[in-house]
C-alpha cells in the first residue's frame, strides 16, 4: 500500500483532507503531522512514497522540510500543497518539488497529483535512477523560465511578454539567438533580438526551445562539454525532424528531438564506467553503448531521460517517444507516430554520418518512416 504524508501546521487544514480523501483509505496509507520536525520524525519511523507539505509553517517551513527530504529520501516524491503566493518561497518551492498545488486544492486534483506522482515511482525501473533524480538540484515540475514563458504566451501580447520573460535570463537570450542564427534554422539574415527570434521561430517552437535550454542548463553542472555537445546532437536532430515529421505530431517530435538525449547528463554524471564519447566535442552516439547502459544500470539515458521529463509532468507521448526512441518497437503501433521520425532522423545520421547532406538524411528518414521505422 503506498504512503501519503501530510504536512500542516493547521489541524482543521489537516482535518479537511483526511475528510477529502477519505474514499483512498483502501488504497493509501496516510498519515497527517503539523510540523516539519514531525515530518521528519515520522519519515525516521518509515520513509513515504510521496510527501504534501504546506510552506509557510513556524519554525521548519516546507521549503526547508523538502530541502531534508530531499538529502535523506530522494527517492520521495515531493509536492507542495499551498497558498502561498509570495514570490520569493515560490521560487524556493519550486527548486525542491516535483509538482505544486495551489489552496484551496479540489480532491479531483489532489488525488489526480498524488496518483501521477505513484504511477511515476511504479514505471521507474530502477531504485539508483529515482534515487538520482531525486537528489538534483534544480528540478522543478517544470524549468522556471519554461513554466513563466508558457504563462506569458497565454496573455494579450505573447510575442512581447515571451520576449520580456526570456530577457530576464541573459544566459537563456545568448542559447536562443546563439542557436536562431546556427544552421539549426538557417535564418536568412542576422537575429540579434528575442523578439525577433520568436517571430522567427513562432511561439510553440520557442517554448520547445526554451525548454531544451533550461534542462541541459540546469542539469549539466560540472558536465559544460558534455551538455554542450548532447544539445549540438538533439539540435541537429530536430532540425530534421522538423522536416519530416507528419504535421499531426510535428511539435512533439519536435520537443523530443531536442530532449531525447538529456538522460546522458544523468548517466554520465553520476554512474562511472557508463559515457557517452566525444570527438572533438561533439557527441558521438553508438548503439553499443544502449546496451552497455541497460547491462550495468538496468535501464538507459532514453529511460532516464524520460524519467526526469515526467517529473516535469511533460507531455506524456514526448516522454515515450525519449524512453523509446532507440527501439520503437517495444511501443505498439499505434502509439509509435512521435518516435518514429526522431528515431529514423538518428539513424540516417548515424548510416549517412553527421556532415551528410540535408537531402540525403531526410529522404533516407522518410523512406524509413513510411516502412513503419528503421529496419
Amino acid at each position: 500500500m503506498s504512503r501519503i504524508l501530510f504536512v500542516d501546521d493547521e489541524p482543521r487544514v489537516l482535518e479537511g483532507l483526511e475528510n477529502m480523501l477519505f474514499d483512498q483509505l483502501d488504497a493509501w496509507e496516510m498519515a497527517f503531522v503539523t510540523s516539519g520536525r514531525a515530518a521528519l520524525a515520522a519519515c525516521d519511523r518509515q520513509p513515504f512514497d510521496v510527501v504534501v507539505t504546506d510552506m509557510r509553517m513556524p519554525g521548519m517551513d516546507g521549503a526547508a522540510l523538502l530541502a531534508e527530504v530531499r538529502q535523506r529520501w530522494p527517492e520521495t516524491v515531493r509536492i507542495v500543497l499551498s497558498g502561498q503566493t509570495d514570490p520569493e518561497q515560490t521560487e524556493r518551492a519550486l527548486t525542491l518539488t516535483h509538482d505544486l498545488i495551489g489552496k484551496p486544492a479540489t480532491e479531483g486534483q489532489l488525488v489526480k497529483t498524488i496518483q501521477r506522482a505513484l504511477a511515476l515511482q511504479r514505471s521507474c525501473r530502477s531504485d539508483a535512477l529515482r534515487r538520482v533524480a531525486g537528489h538534483l538540484e534544480g528540478l522543478p515540475a517544470r524549468p522556471n523560465a519554461y513554466s513563466r514563458l508558457q504563462a506569458a504566451l497565454t496573455g494579450d501580447d505573447p510575442i512581447d511578454e515571451g520576449a520580456a520573460v526570456i530577457e530576464g535570463d541573459p544566459a537563456l537570450v545568448a542559447g536562443l539567438l546563439r542557436v536562431v542564427n546556427s544552421a539549426f534554422f538557417a535564418a536568412v539574415r542576422p537575429i540579434d533580438r528575442v523578439r525577433d527570434a520568436i517571430v522567427r521561430l513562432g511561439l510553440d517552437h520557442t517554448a520547445a526551445l526554451v525548454l531544451a535550454l533550461c534542462a541541459y542548463e540546469e542539469l549539466a553542472g560540472d558536465a559544460a562539454s558534455l551538455a554542450e555537445a548532447v544539445f549540438s546532437h538533439c539540435s541537429t536532430v530536430a532540425r530534421h525532424v522538423r522536416r519530416v515529421a507528419p504535421p499531426e505530431v510535428r511539435q512533439k517530435a519536435f520537443l523530443a528531438a531536442l530532449l531525447h538525449d538529456v538522460g546522458f547528463l544523468v548517466t554520465a554524471g553520476y554512474f562511472s564506467g557508463v559515457t557517452p564519447r566525444l570527438e572533438n566535442g561533439r557527441l558521438v552516439c553508438e548503439e553499443p553503448l544502449v546496451a552497455e547502459e541497460r547491462e550495468i544500470l538496468g535501464f538507459d539515458h532514453g529511460h532516464a531521460g524520460a524519467y526526469l521529463l515526467r517529473l516535469w509532468n511533460i507531455d506524456e507521448d514526448i516522454a515515450e517517444a525519449i524512453e523509446h526512441h532507440h527501439d520503437p518497437t517495444e511501443l505498439p503501433p499505434e502509439r509509435r507516430g512521435v518516435v518514429l521520425p526522431l528515431c529514423a532522423v538518428e539513424r540516417a545520421l548515424l548510416e549517412l554520418g553527421d556532415d551528410a547532406d540535408d537531402t540525403k538524411v531526410r529522404e533516407l528518414a522518410r523512406a524509413m518512416i513510411t516502412a513503419g521505422g528503421p529496419s
